[in-house]
């Protein structure tokens, strides 16, 4: 991406800090022989015996009557330094290294849950630290682990044998980090989520960026304040030293095209001109209700005030709100006509020094009196583009449906008459003009 954009910059590269991933997957090459496989039944007898030169971490074809695999495999280390060993499992398992227990649980696991929950593709590891000095060393690994059963998903065994070689120390990847920001002429800083941490099958644990991340930001921008911060996260995250960046970037989680796309956006080809789909929390304490009950269960009791209408309700300031995002210019707002069909039309003027595009943002607020209702609700938006010093005249329908709610009742949408406050802005709080429509 940025090599392409820059061929003759001269770009340096480092980690910075550790992102809290799991160890990699073991090189197949580090296993100093064939790895033994011993299919147990219920009362631990041995049923079968195979051996497999390699090993990927799943195993689907088991026996009828198995219900654990006892894997055994040696492990070589060869550089100096520290090594880090671990093993991703499922459920009920046990870890011997070298002789020696490293972890042992009794408690199963539903294969089903397992694979919805995402805990098949990233299984919890259990390892241990191995010094290696001038000799190579070699590790004895030995690891029982439970058969997942699932109608839906299919069985499977998993064992996800991972490995760290020797790396530097949290002290030494960020005093690379800060003498590459003070070295360069435009320090970019990306963090993020994990695979581990982000994910459709569960819930987190945290909305803080994991690792080390938020210190590396903060040692960065205290060294070189004029630091662009990218932030690859498809979901909201804790950003504590936001309001001392002078540039963040939003790239979301954009995929294989990833780096062409930063190069477009920091070169200055193409506008980052999105905006937020969701609130960013300042404090996970404020993040609207998410603490379960003492039986586990989460009662939803807000009842139309979701997502940044709570917000807006609870009078909390978040760290960015709905809406939010800045382009490449700035706009001016006027004249807005509110038409009683629904439509509404206003003039925005850019009056920065580039060319660029604004979404304009309608929202709406319910008459006094009615039914409870959100403070403010998205009802309608649009984009427009102009030059420096240009105008253009927007004009945005506002459907039906936003003005209605149900009516449990008659057991049908209806739309409370009275006059309705519209909200013209660039984002749910950055109201600009306003205006009301009679319904």
């Amino acid at each position: 991406g940025l090599r392409s954009a820059l061929p003759y910059t001269d770009l340096r590269v480092e980690p910075g800090a550790d992102a809290g991933r799991p160890l990699p997957e073991l090189d197949q090459d580090r296993l100093a022989g064939p790895v033994r496989l011993v299919f147990l039944d219920a009362e631990g007898a041995a049923l079968r015996t195979e051996e497999t030169a390699r090993w990927d971490g799943t195993l689907r074809t088991i026996p009828d009557a198995a219900e654990t695999l006892r894997l055994s495999c040696e492990i070589r280390l060869t550089e100096p330094g520290e090594h880090r060993l671990e093993v991703g499992l499922v459920g009920r398992h046990r870890v011997v290294v070298d002789g020696s227990l490293v972890s042992a649980s009794a408690e199963e696991a539903d294969g089903t849950a397992a694979v919805l929950d995402s805990s098949t593709n990233h299984p919890p590891g259990h390892g241990v630290s191995r010094a290696v000095g001038d000799a190579p060393v070699t590790v004895s690994v030995v690891v029982e682990s439970q058969r997942l059963r699932s109608a839906e998903f299919g069985d499977m065994v998993r064992v996800v044998l991972r490995h760290g070689p020797p790396a530097p120390s949290a002290t030494a990847l960020l005093d690379a980090a800060l003498e590459a920001a003070r070295w360069a002429e435009l320090p970019v800083l990306i963090v993020g989520t994990t695979p581990e941490t982000e994910s459709e099958g569960w819930d987190r644990r945290t909305l803080a960026l994991p690792g080390d991340q938020d210190a590396l930001a903060e040692a960065v921008l205290e060294a070189r304040p004029d630091t662009v911060v990218v932030v690859n996260a498809g979901a909201p995250v804790l950003l504590p030293w936001l309001e001392r960046a002078r540039t963040v970037v939003w790239s979301g989680l954009p995929g294989q095209e990833a780096g062409h796309a930063l190069a477009d956006v920091l070169t200055g080809r193409t506008e980052p001109a999105g905006r937020l789909p969701w609130t960013l929390p300042a404090d996970e304490r404020l993040v609207p209700p998410v603490t379960p009950e003492p039986d586990r269960t989460l009662p939803y009791r807000e009842g139309v005030h979701i997502g940044h209408r709570a917000y807006l309700r609870a009078g909390v300031t978040p760290a960015a709100p709905f809406g939010h995002g800045l382009g490449w210019t700035d706009w001016d707002y006027r004249d807005l006509d509110t038409g009683q069909d629904g439509v509404v039309s206003l003039t925005v003027r850019n009056t920065g020094p580039r060319h660029g595009s604004e979404v304009v943002q309608v929202y709406l607020s319910a008459p006094a009196g009615g039914p409870d209702r959100p403070v403010r609700w998205l009802a309608a938006f649009g984009r427009a583009s102009a030059e420096p010093g240009g105008q253009r005249r927007v004009t945005l329908r506002i459907p039906g449906r936003a003005f209605e709610i149900w009516d449990p009742d008659a057991g049908r949408w209806t739309t409370p008459p009275g006059d309705y406050t519209v909200h013209i802005g660039r984002s749910v709080t950055d109201v600009r003009l306003a205006g009301v429509l009679t319904r």
